[in-house]
């Protein structure tokens, strides 16, 4: 067994009690949240991240008064521990967003022990790829020797403007089902957020191609497998994307400094997530620049009050790709 399956497997042992333990005291103080749960008005959808809290919020418009949006955690999906408030929503809800990876065994346990939950799993609406590729993270090539039954699926399906648009039409497909009087609201508000999502999706496209060949190089953990996959990327990572690490090997930081200088790169990223720290460090002994690649995976919630959409982070990583690319 893998350094990351035995890891992982504890993780999943400390996430099943902690819900255990909410669990109990949920029930014990189901009797006083009744009242609050058992009499809403509408259609109330709950999204436990936030490209599925976006993507229904697209699916079913912005201004739509009918139905009311939940996004539960302004965390990281690896992170999530669910507070009573957040049970009662769950168990009340018409339906469940989220995303159903290997990091989300706390919420498969809290969802074990309720019934009729609608519930939807992004990771059910598109092909899953590994979460590690053989060149991802130069230095530690050992840890992807082992067999595949041991190897994780990547849970960041969102990454993609492709996969955007297969799960926001999968959303929307089962918004219909629950509310089918305004089934061809939600499917042509669908329409247009996927013609949106394609027409970005090809200005990616086109810059990659007018940049050529160069690699991606990330001093950070790397939640991007289907955005790279997308365009035919090649990257390098100081670590995966659902790593544990919270720091790389010195080889692997030599490494990376080698294929900076090897590949004439002209940046290095990290994502919001994690620290400056290891690409500032890179950057520094190769004379690049340091730079921001958000994942849409950590959105605090001011970034939410102040207008932030799936759509515009990702606009802003272009932006920063055109800048230290071209």
């Amino acid at each position: 067994m893998s350094v990351f399956s035995l890891h992982r497997r504890l993780c999943r042992n400390r996430a099943f009690w902690f819900v255990l333990l909410l669990i109990l005291s949920f029930f014990i103080l189901s009797s006083c949240s009744s009242d609050d749960t058992g009499d809403k008005d509408g259609i109330s959808i709950v999204c436990a991240n936030f490209a599925g809290y976006d993507f229904t919020k697209e699916v079913v418009g912005r201004d739509n008064e009918n139905i009311e949006v939940i996004f539960l955690s302004s965390g990281s999906v690896h992170s999530f521990e669910p507070s009573f408030r957040d049970i009662a929503d769950i168990r009340s809800c018409d339906m469940f967003v989220y995303v159903g990876g290997e990091s989300d065994a706390a919420i498969d346990t809290l969802l074990s022990s309720m019934e009729g939950v609608n519930v939807f799993r992004m990771t059910e609406c598109v092909e899953l790829l590994l979460e590690h590729a053989e060149h991802s993270v130069p230095g530690e090539e050992h840890d992807h020797a082992h067999d595949n039954d041991e190897e994780e699926y990547d849970e960041h399906v969102w990454t993609s403007l492709f996969n955007a648009v297969l799960i926001s039409k999968a959303i929307c497909e089962r918004i219909c089902l629950i509310d089918p009087e305004n089934a061809d609201i939600y499917r042509e508000n669908t329409r247009v957020y996927a013609d949106k999502l394609m027409e970005l999706d090809a200005c990616f496209a086109d810059l990659f191609e007018s940049v050529g060949d160069k690699p991606l190089v990330f001093g950070d953990r790397f939640p991007l497998r289907y955005f790279a996959d997308r365009y035919s990327l090649e990257y390098y990572a100081a670590m995966s994307g659902c790593s544990h690490s919270s720091e790389p090997s010195v080889k692997t930081v030599v490494q990376l400094i080698d294929t900076v200088r090897k590949e004439d790169v002209k940046a290095v990223f990290y994502i919001e997530s994690g620290t400056h720290d290891v690409a500032e460090r890179i950057a520094a002994n190769t004379g690049t620049t340091a730079a921001l690649f958000n994942s849409c995976h950590k959105i605090s919630d001011r970034q939410i009050e102040d207008g932030a959409t799936y759509l515009s982070v990702m606009y802003e990583n272009l932006e920063t790709l055109r800048n230290v690319l071209t």
